[in-house]
């Protein structure tokens, strides 16, 4: 018998933001494979900025469905400006809006060693390709 229940946590993953669907559909497929393995309430995608959700819009139903602590993964390449100077402002924003959540800044998914390993395979397979010189 399986739980209908949400977790408690909830893995937010948090991309920078763009105007432009076309940038915006890997994120949108990402969310979905990864609630694939991971269930439909276990994960949510936010954006920095210029679209939404934002991780205030997505605290919101978390926290009325009984999630209480969220782990925001940025899915940036390193921990510059936005991760290490806006987020840290957003969490308390939203830790101040909704009584007793927590919200947990993850280390950006760019420092990652598996992240940094799928990298240099594909830097690896890009320079043995066959691909013809401009």
């Amino acid at each position: 018998m399986t739980s209908t229940q949400p977790p408690a946590t909830r893995l937010v993953l948090l991309a920078h933001g763009s105007r432009d669907p076309r940038w915006q559909a890997p994120f949108v497929d990402l969310l979905s494979q990864a609630r694939q393995q991971l269930g439909e309430s276990a994960v949510d995608l936010a954006y920095m900025e210029m679209c939404a959700p934002s991780l205030l819009d997505i605290s919101e139903p978390a926290y009325q469905q009984g999630v209480r602590h969220i782990k925001v993964l940025p899915l940036f390449m390193s921990a510059g400006g936005h991760v290490s100077k806006d987020l840290p402002m957003l969490a308390e924003q939203v830790m101040m809006a909704f009584d007793g959540l927590e919200v947990e800044i993850l280390p950006p998914v760019g420092e990652h060693d598996t992240v940094i390993a799928a990298f240099l395979s594909v830097i690896t397979q890009s320079l043995q390709s066959n691909c013809p010189t401009p």
